[in-house]
């Protein structure tokens, strides 16, 4: 099973626009029926992707999909689609959108830092893209930060994944300690 069986799946429960470069493009290829489109020739056999040929035709999907779904959105009320998809049940138990946000950065990062010691809350960016974070230089400096990770629609003991991202351009990175 790949990916694509999975979001294949998932658009047609749903109900939505779906791109699928192997359904498009397999009888075509093994029954080489066109000269234009030869496996050889669209999939690089050393590696199994993708050649010039084969991300030419991605590109032509990806433009058609645009263009029937704006055409669709221009003949059809959006209206009807919201009210469709938010009445159909997920498709997998308990997968509902949380009701708290669950990314947070920048300036609202603050609430979540319940102690900080040798540590400055900066903008390393600029005016136009702004990059705030907490930043320390000594070994040893505490950032206590306290993240909600429960969501009430699941069982409590359903494990969620919490991240926490720092600027790739750091070098030298110090420790962590993660506690839960």
């Amino acid at each position: 099973m790949t990916n694509e069986h999975l979001e294949g799946a998932l658009a047609q429960y749903y109900g939505l626009s779906y791109l699928s470069f192997r359904s498009a493009s397999h009888p075509m290829m093994t029954l080489q029926l066109d000269k234009r489109f030869r496996w050889n020739e669209t999939v690089n056999p050393a590696n199994n992707h993708y050649g010039v040929s084969g991300h030419k035709m991605i590109a032509d999907m990806a433009v058609y999909l645009v263009q029937e779904t704006y055409i669709d959105m221009l003949l059809n009320a959006i209206e009807a689609l919201d009210v469709c998809i938010s009445s159909i049940p997920p498709m997998y138990p308990g997968n509902l959108p949380p009701n708290a946000t669950m990314c947070i950065t920048g300036i609202a990062f603050q609430n979540v830092v319940k102690r900080s010691i040798g540590w400055d809350f900066i903008n390393e960016g600029t005016a136009e893209k702004q990059k705030y974070g907490y930043v320390s230089w000594t070994p040893g400096n505490e950032l206590v930060v306290v993240v909600d990770s429960l969501r009430p629609l699941l069982p409590i003991t359903t494990k969620i994944p919490v991240l926490l991202h720092y600027l790739k351009s750091y070098q030298h990175m110090g420790m962590a300690i993660i506690r839960y």
